[in-house]
């Protein structure tokens, strides 16, 4: 089902697939800057994990509660190990990279300025998105109070307005709502 999955995502998505000569369900190569021992305690971990949790799923004895715990937490060290994996394996322990790393302030308020930079990371678009406003002006109307009071337009322009993407309640919504505030069973066009 996922094979199925990926090849249909590959197919319609095409700017999802990284490599050209690769679709989306083909095993990568293994980056050259992981050493093949890193790779296999990845595996390892990952295999642990899926057996942890297949073992979970089979039974949900306080038992099998108690090993999942200890067998998915990683100790303290296990994390900083892993965490130092994925840096190198980024390639910023190499020593002419190393500028590019600053230690973090753990202050009070840089720890409060940082979790605000994180959530505001966390709210950007991983697409490409537009705001477009499509204004209805009706017979006879020339100044903005009146053009910007229209609840509704001419019933081609409601017509057009159904060819540019589907109606949305925007506090509904949780793609794009460019900047419209998500007020309850107030709507806007959406496309993607």
């Amino acid at each position: 089902m996922h094979r199925v999955l990926l090849q249909y995502i590959t197919f319609h998505s095409p700017e999802l697939a990284f490599y050209s000569d690769r679709t989306l369900n083909e095993v990568s190569p293994t980056p050259t800057s992981i050493s093949s021992h890193d790779e296999n305690a990845i595996i390892k971990m990952i295999t642990e994990q899926e057996t942890a949790e297949q073992n979970y799923d089979s039974s949900s004895s306080e038992k099998t509660e108690q090993y999942i715990d200890n067998t998915i937490q990683p100790s303290r060290h296990d994390r900083f190990a892993l965490c130092r994996s994925h840096i190198t394996q980024l390639g910023l322990m190499m020593f002419e990279n190393r500028q590019n790393i600053d230690l973090l302030n753990t202050t009070k308020h840089n720890c409060d300025q940082l979790l605000r930079e994180l959530k505001n990371l966390d709210s950007l678009n991983c697409r490409e998105t537009h705001k477009i406003a499509v204004i209805y002006v009706g017979y006879g109307q020339e100044d903005k109070p009146s053009i910007f009071s229209n609840t509704h337009g001419s019933p081609p322009y409601e017509e057009f307005l159904t060819h540019l993407g589907w109606q949305v309640e925007l506090s509904k919504h949780t793609g794009f709502r460019g900047g419209l505030h998500p007020l309850p069973n107030t709507y806007s066009i959406y496309y993607a």
